[in-house]
Parts: structure tokens; sequence; C-alpha cells
């Protein structure tokens, strides 16, 4: 019997910084959660699930609107976020931000 577990939103939240954020290029918030969620009714509670996991990052800095006047639909990773995935405890990074789950 396999068992699967269900990650948390501070794993799915190193996922998205990891995945999405990996390179210098500004990141839509509303494509990503359709990417990552699925579209429709039906996934509305998995995309629900990326949405807490994206407002995890923004609590902790580790990402941030860009300046540019895009209308607030384009992220990118601040040096907080890159110093949180270069250590490697991003559990402790998050909780040295304050950010408690």
């Amino acid at each position: 019997m396999e068992v699967h577990r269900t990650p948390s939103t501070s794993e799915l939240a190193e996922q998205l910084l990891r995945e999405n954020f990996a390179s210098d290029d500004p990141v839509s918030r509303h494509n990503t959660l359709l990417a990552r969620g699925g579209d429709g009714a039906a996934a509305l509670s998995e995309r629900r699930r990326w949405a807490e996991a994206w407002q995890l990052l923004e609590q902790a800095r580790f990402i941030c609107r860009e300046p540019d006047g895009s209308r607030g639909s384009a992220w990118f990773k601040t040096a907080s976020g890159r110093s949180a995935l270069s250590g490697g405890d991003f559990e402790g990074a998050l909780l040295l931000a304050g950010v408690h789950q």
C-alpha cells in the first residue's frame, strides 16, 4: 500500500519559489496559479492551496510586485527570497521573516 502525503503550505511555497522564480524573469500570479492548480470550478480548491503558498511568500517578503507599472500582475524574487533558498533551511527562513503557520 502506497501512502500519499499532502504537501504543507510552506512546502508548496518553497516549490513555487524554486521552480517559478528560478530566473530573474517576472512571474504572473494568475498564470502560475492556473498552471499549478488547474482551470475551472473543479480545480478551485487546488488553486486556493497554491494561492495560500503564494501569500506565504508575500508575507515573508520573498517575492515582491514589479515596480514597472504592470498593474500588480508581475512579481520577482527578492534578495530575501534568494537568501531563503540558498541557506538550505526554508522553514527557518520563514520563521526569521516572522511568518508563522
